[in-house]
């Protein structure tokens, strides 16, 4: 039995691993600040997954799914079978959103994900230089990204950190004009492996949308690039699960995302969250979900005031062999421990 010394020793250093991981990189923040409104394709910004998008957008150190390819594609690392997720978006004002992805795990090599993103939206009124109405316009945003997440078990100064990157293509449409441009992601996700109080504690850093710019109809704007730290804590055995992001946009103010995940036997999960980073709401975000480890199907409702709410669908499908034996056994452990807490709760 370890004494009360060699337990706050063994907190103090896994703090301070935690605390390394989520500072890495994360000076790199002014680099791509380029100052508010000056960026487009703002359809990078909207979240994907019911799970992710009712805990606040939360999810750089919380995502543990194949919608990770949006999150964080550190995050692919961890997964330990075959993934397919889809999400449909039904958002304001005709907008549709259409999302798939896919996850294929390796024994040594990592995790690779692929998937597309369609943003469409409803005919849009042309006009000529004279102001006289032409004809109606059709307006699309694709986005396929390609990404690759692995957990570096045997570091000696983090073991367990995953990293991951992702190139991403984007096309824009409007009418019969387009353009399209190349961008990526980078990113670290850190789970504390000691066994003490900060056990399960994840820390997250995410940069989207690294990238040039975007050149439509003879003008050139930024991409929004976001950097982003999370944190992400389970209590009584991943029953609960507490949620907070911290934002640097490149075209906006710094603000915070949070959320909370309560599972319920393990087939139903209520969501929350607060998006900091609003207009024409007040922020909240709510959810709900069915299923276990193999299914799940995730909802999540945001409210936008007088412009109406928006409501996003996503399924999750996990198939195939088991990959990486350690995850494994850390799987299992982790299964005890859930068993334990919820024993304690009377479950």
């Amino acid at each position: 039995m370890k004494n009360r010394e060699t337990q706050m020793k063994e907190a103090f250093f896994s703090a301070r691993k935690a605390i390394l991981a989520s500072l890495l990189f994360a000076f790199t923040t002014p680099l791509f600040a380029k100052g508010p409104g000056t960026s487009t394709a703002n359809f990078l910004k909207m979240g994907v997954g019911g799970r992710g998008v009712a805990m606040g957008e939360a999810q750089t150190a919380a995502v543990n799914d194949v919608m990770a390819l949006y999150w964080n594609p550190a995050a692919l690392g961890i997964l330990r079978q075959n993934e397919v997720g889809f999400m449909h978006n039904s958002y304001l004002q005709g907008i549709g959103q259409d999302v798939l992805y896919y996850a294929h795990p390796s024994q040594n090599a990592g995790t690779f994900g692929a998937g597309v993103s369609l943003l469409r939206v409803g005919e849009i009124t042309g006009y000529d230089t004279s102001g006289a109405k032409t004809q109606e316009l059709t307006a699309s945003d694709m986005l396929v990204s390609l990404g690759w997440g692995k957990t570096w078990e045997n570091m000696v100064l983090l073991p367990g950190l995953n990293t991951g990157l992702n190139v991403k293509f984007l096309q824009k449409k409007l009418g019969d004009d387009s353009a399209s441009c190349v961008m990526g992601d980078v990113g670290f996700l850190y789970e504390v492996q000691e066994e003490n109080f900060l056990s399960g504690l994840r820390t997250g850093i995410a940069m989207q949308n690294l990238g040039g710019g975007l050149n439509f109809l003879e003008e050139k704007s930024n991409l929004p690039v976001l950097t982003k730290v999370g944190f992400a804590y389970p209590f009584f055995g991943e029953t609960f699960t507490l949620a907070a992001d911290l934002v640097s946009p490149s075209d906006n103010d710094l603000y915070g995302n949070f959320g909370l995940d309560y599972r319920l036997w393990d087939i139903l999960a209520f969501r929350v969250g607060y998006k900091g980073q609003h207009d024409t709401d007040n922020g909240l975000t709510y959810g709900v979900s069915f299923g276990n480890e193999r299914f799940h199907l995730d909802y999540a409702f945001v409210p936008f005031g007088d412009l109406g709410d928006s409501h996003r669908v996503s399924v999750g499908l996990r198939f195939g062999n088991t990959y990486r034996k350690t995850q494994v056994q850390a799987q299992l452990r982790q299964a005890y421990e859930k068993a334990e807490a919820r024993y304690a709760q009377g479950y």
